[in-house]
C-alpha cells in the first residue's frame, strides 16, 4: 500500500502567498458544492497565488480564501518556494466594500486578526 504524507487541509493565514512548485503534482483545493478535493496541476513551470484568511476579511468575503492541501505519495519528491505575506502586524485591516453598517468599522490589527487565527489552531 501507498503511503501518503503532506499538509492537512488549510487556508493560509496571510493576505497572499505566492508558490513555485516543480512539475510533480500534490496541491489540492476543496470544491465547497462537491465536497471533493480537486488536484491542481501538474503545470510545467508554475506559479500558484492564493489569497488567505487576511484578504478575506479586507473583502468583506467577496475574495475567499481557498481550503487546500498537499499530498504526495511515497517515493515521491516535490520540491517548492512559498513566499507568504500577510502585511504588518499594526496595520488595521477594514472592509473595503464599504456598504450599510460598515462606515464606522473599527476594524481588526493584522496581529490581532493572526492571533485568533491561531487560538482557533490549538487544541
Amino acid at each position: 500500500m501507498t503511503t501518503v504524507r503532506g499538509v492537512d487541509a488549510h487556508t493560509d493565514f496571510g493576505g497572499l502567498t505566492l508558490l513555485r512548485s516543480d512539475i510533480v503534482s500534490g496541491l489540492q483545493i476543496f470544491h465547497p458544492k462537491t465536497q471533493i478535493q480537486i488536484d491542481v496541476g501538474p503545470i510545467a513551470e508554475p506559479y500558484v497565488v492564493n489569497l488567505g484568511d487576511t484578504m478575506q476579511l479586507w473583502t468583506g468575503g467577496m475574495h475567499r480564501s481557498i481550503l487546500h492541501r498537499m499530498i504526495i505519495t511515497t517515493g515521491s519528491k516535490r520540491y517548492s518556494i512559498a513566499v507568504f505575506n500577510g502585511g504588518r502586524q499594526d496595520h488595521r485591516v477594514k472592509r473595503i466594500n464599504v456598504g450599510e453598517g460598515t462606515e464606522n468599522e473599527e476594524g481588526i490589527t493584522v496581529g490581532e486578526h493572526l492571533k485568533e487565527i491561531y487560538k482557533g489552531t490549538m487544541s
